[in-house]
């Protein structure tokens, strides 16, 4: 059932390839084609609220914005990465690098949708010019207006309807978007191994003692922490087909990385960069320490955290 609701021909989900034979959906923006999408995706929402009321798991991924959609939460412009990952991509250049470098003088804060409408991100938006000062501001506008435009928010509408019929608002409502992942699609399975064997290291060694206290810590973590702690470097809880040597990351193809962090105390919890699969590690003392500040870190991180 979960693979037929998903199927792109259906035209009520669309699919972004993250590895070898997988994807992750989300709501596909001109569903309307479709004459009964709101009716179909309303049943929908009955067959996955009525999963979770059943604790049963669905076999099936989608992207954490949507459901960031269905808690009602702040869409950040990282959530764009799972949805369309070339325009990502040509956004995160956009961040990265000199407007002028870029020839992209004459580019405002408005959007040219599909059908050639012109549409403001702000008051009088095509007016504004975007600069290297405020380009952060156009792009996390751009995000949210093509991730939570008015046609989809009708589509979330009708999915709505559906699930609380079966989960009252106010119960699912109590969770982040991280924890209705795990909640709807299980704890994966985690190869250790795998991921140590495709990990990168700047500025420390594998020898380096928080290194061998990071694998130490990863190897005592239970499933529930593990999936938690791919969460946090990653963004979601999937693990690619064929294993860790496929994680995708801002430009295609991206190891795990490990990155040394000496700018700060050892007071600090680690941060992680879900574009680039990247933990910054503080050098911390000792074990015990290291593995208090993680376990907090994955438990507690609301999403991209900016080092």
């Amino acid at each position: 059932m979960a693979k037929e609701m998903l199927n792109v021909d259906c035209g009520l989900f669309q699919g972004v390839d993250w590895g070898d034979n997988h994807r992750i959906y989300s709501l596909y923006p001109v569903s309307y084609f479709n004459e009964r999408h709101s009716s179909y995706l309303t049943f929908i929402g009955h067959i996955v609220g009525k999963a979770i009321y059943d604790n049963a798991y669905l076999n099936c991924t989608f992207a954490p914005v949507f459901y960031k959609q269905i808690l009602s939460l702040p869409i950040e412009y990282t959530d764009m990465k799972y949805v369309d990952k070339d325009h990502f991509d040509s956004l995160q250049q956009l961040l990265d690098n000199d407007i002028a470098t870029l020839k992209l003088d004459n580019l405002t804060f408005s959007f040219n949708s599909e059908y050639g409408q012109t549409n403001d991100l702000c008051k009088d938006g095509r007016n504004i010019q975007v600069t290297n000062d405020n380009k952060q501001c156009y792009v996390n506008l751009l995000c949210e207006f093509k991730l939570n435009r008015p046609c989809i928010r009708k589509q979330l509408t009708a999915f709505l309807t559906g699930f609380y019929d079966i989960i009252p608002k106010h119960l699912i409502q109590r969770f982040n978007e991280r924890e209705l992942e795990l909640i709807v699609s299980g704890l994966v399975n985690i190869d250790i191994d795998d991921l140590k064997a495709n990990t990168e290291y700047y500025g420390y060694q594998p020898n380096s003692p928080q290194i061998v206290w990071l694998w130490r810590t990863l190897y005592s973590f239970d499933k529930c922490d593990l999936s938690k702690f791919l969460q946090f470097v990653t963004g979601t809880i999937t693990v690619p087909i064929g294993g860790f040597k496929e994680l995708q990351g801002m430009d295609d193809v991206q190891n795990f990385q490990v990155h040394r962090r000496e700018d700060c105390s050892t007071d600090y919890l680690p941060t992680a960069c879900t574009c680039r699969n990247q933990l910054s590690l503080p050098v911390y003392e000792s074990y015990e320490k290291l593995r208090e500040k993680l376990l907090l870190a994955v438990r507690e991180y609301e999403g991209f955290a900016p080092e």
